[in-house]
């Protein structure tokens, strides 16, 4: 059975009397302030309001409940648990309870002790050097309650080899720390994990959560829950980074209600590592009601050497200056159903030309992108719910992937596709209609986009520059642009378009003028140098032109088209067609005087002989 103890410890006359022991023990007695106890263990002669003495916190039978009241300023090196049980401190108004230990703790509980929750009730508690709290016992807590000012350098939380289950350190009050160390350390399985409340709010210099785990269980983690306020203020490097993962994520989450920001400009980038050789990850998450911010840069790093991943979970609120989502390999931004990013600047998705598998995937949220949007060679932008809008330039390397399914939406300036490829392919794949690109879509050597889904781009033009540069248009779906140019200078260079069977392309015009680049773009009427369009498996009634000219302007466009890599000589404008308003290309012979004659004559024969039925 549980027994509740009161101690009140007084800097006055009960001062006086530790003075005369340097080995307290606990009592049921609660006259007795003798619940703290510096033990013969840590002995040395000298009061206990010391710095150098280090006070032991002792309950006398397992199990129980021991209240201690500090009424009067007090400072010690710091405080130790070796007795199970509960233990709550409370520190009088005005008045402040101080470890000065330069490396040693505010609390930590006994590596031989078993299972001790500490709570700090009410008060004011300060740690000026590094805070290191052990847990090495499974349901091992220290919890400042909604009452308490905390004023901590940086917080260690720490598991034991050879324990398991979860151990945590709580915030539900007001807290300033410098920075953060979770470390849960067990090969048969365990976690550490720092719990701010709805009611705490913290406010940290720099940022430096280094959440590590050891052994290959999945219930093996460690983990950050954000629940109340945080609000990081230095201008220096912060960091959330995994370190010996196993097989399980290290996850620093902002949970409904939540709120984290960073709101120093001119800091250093947040990094989001993993570092260590293990398949596991480290987590950014943000939950659906949670809010991230950063008036800086977010950057996502995985390692590639051991598929170590870098993950962003965004279902909630996510604001930055520029994201970056890269590493050698595996650095991913996941955003869901009901998640928002805001950039103010950039998004980054993989670094320069070097082959990257850095992925940022929308799935019916919203991402909106203030600046540039970059996929770099070998990344992947996903979108397959939601929308991406991106109001500077969009550019995409050779080998980079943009892809819109399901019911996503992309809504770009304009995509200007960089580094020519000796591999030629199709770098975006719109399988989605109500997108938008913009003034244009500018593609280089081997360069592409795949239309399966109908979308009108009349206002946006098709840029190639340099040979083997593509245009797919399939699954029954009509794609209508503005028009088609080539570059201007360069020779011998050819343009692919396929427009599979049931599949329409409507073009504003044959002519016409694209002066977006500082490159020379030449519309069909006014290419030179042997280029031309070379349209794959040509059907009657695919390729339709709203504007083509004059006889002149019709001959000259048609001098730069081929059919399967041949020029026709049966190759003309049909008349206008009302229905698609414009003319189609079209192989089919135009009839004979001769023959225009018979058909009236049939025809009139045939309503000769309708009339005399009547």
């Amino acid at each position: 059975m549980k027994k509740n103890i009161l101690t009140t410890l007084a800097i006055g006359a009960s001062c006086a009397a530790f003075a005369q022991s340097a080995n307290l023990t606990a009592t049921t007695d609660s006259s007795n302030p003798a619940l703290w106890s510096d033990g013969a263990k840590w002995s040395t002669g000298e009061p206990v309001n010391d710095i150098a003495t280090q006070v032991l916190l002792k309950l006398p039978s397992s199990g129980d409940v021991g209240y201690i009241s500090v009424d009067d300023n007090y400072s010690c090196n710091s405080l130790y648990a070796n007795t199970t049980g509960e233990f709550h401190i409370s520190v009088a108004e005005g008045k402040n309870l101080t470890a000065k230990g330069a490396t040693n703790s505010l609390f930590f509980t006994n590596k031989t002790a078993a299972v001790a929750q500490v709570y700090f009730d009410s008060g004011t508690m300060t740690q000026s050097g590094a805070v290191a709290i052990y847990l090495p016992k499974d349901g091992d807590s220290v919890t400042f309650g909604a009452g308490t000012n905390v004023n901590l350098g940086t917080l260690k939380i720490r598991t034991i080899a050879g324990e398991d289950h979860q151990k945590y350190v709580a915030i539900a009050g007001t807290a300033s720390i410098y920075g953060f160390e979770i470390y849960a350390n067990s090969a048969s399985g365990g976690s550490a994990n720092f719990i701010v409340y709805s009611t705490g709010n913290v406010t940290a210099q720099t940022l430096k959560v280094d959440l590590q785990t050891a052994g290959n269980n999945t219930d093996v983690g460690s983990a950050a829950e954000i629940y109340g306020t945080m609000q990081f203020t230095a201008s220096g490097q912060s960091s959330i980074q995994g370190y010996a993962l196993g097989n399980s994520d290290a996850t620093f989450s902002v949970k409904s209600g939540g709120t984290v920001s960073f709101t120093n400009a001119g800091a250093a980038d947040l990094l989001v590592k993993a570092v260590s050789n293990a398949n596991a990850g480290t987590v950014l998450e943000v939950q659906n009601g949670g809010t991230f911010s950063a008036a800086n840069n977010v950057s996502f790093y995985g390692n590639s050497a051991n598929t170590n991943r870098a993950v962003g979970v965004i279902n909630g609120t996510f604001s930055a200056k520029n994201l970056n989502i890269d590493g050698d390999t595996m650095g991913r931004v996941d955003v869901g159903s009901t998640g928002s990013i805001t950039v103010a600047s950039n998004v980054n998705i993989g670094t320069g030309t070097t082959a990257n598998a850095s992925v940022l995937n929308i799935a019916g949220g919203t991402m909106t992108v203030a600046s540039t949007l970059n996929v770099r060679a070998g990344s992947t932008l996903n979108v397959t719910g939601g929308s991406l809008i991106v109001n500077g330039i969009t550019n995409a390397d050779i080998t980079a992937r943009l892809n819109v399914s399901g019911t996503g939406t992309v809504h770009l300036n304009s995509i200007s596709q960089g580094y020519k490829s000796v591999t030629p392919g199709y770098q975006f794949f719109i399988g989605t209609s109500g997108n938008t690109f913009g003034d244009y879509i500018y593609f280089i050597q081997g360069g592409g986009i795949a239309f399966s889904a109908s979308n009108d781009l009349s206002g946006t033009d098709l840029l190639y520059r340099g040979g083997a540069t593509r245009l797919l248009v399939s699954d029954n779906s009509t794609l209508e642009i503005a028009g088609i140019f080539l570059h201007g200078t360069v020779k011998d260079k050819v343009t692919l378009i396929t427009i599979e069977s049931g599949s329409k392309l409507i073009v504003g015009s044959t002519g016409g003028t694209a002066s977006y680049l500082p490159e020379e773009m030449a519309s069909l009427v006014d290419l030179t140098n042997n280029n031309c369009i070379n349209i794959i498996g040509f059907e009657e009634g695919s390729i339709a032109f709203k504007e083509i000219g004059d006889s002149a302007a019709q001959a000259a466009a048609l001098s730069h088209i081929k059919l399967d890599g041949a020029y026709s000589e049966d190759l003309r404008f049909s008349d206008f067609d009302g229905t698609v308003g414009g003319y189609w290309l079209t192989t089919a012979p135009i009839p004979e005087p001769a023959t225009w004659a018979a058909i009236f004559g049939a025809v009139a024969l045939g309503f000769a002989a309708y009339r005399r039925r009547k």
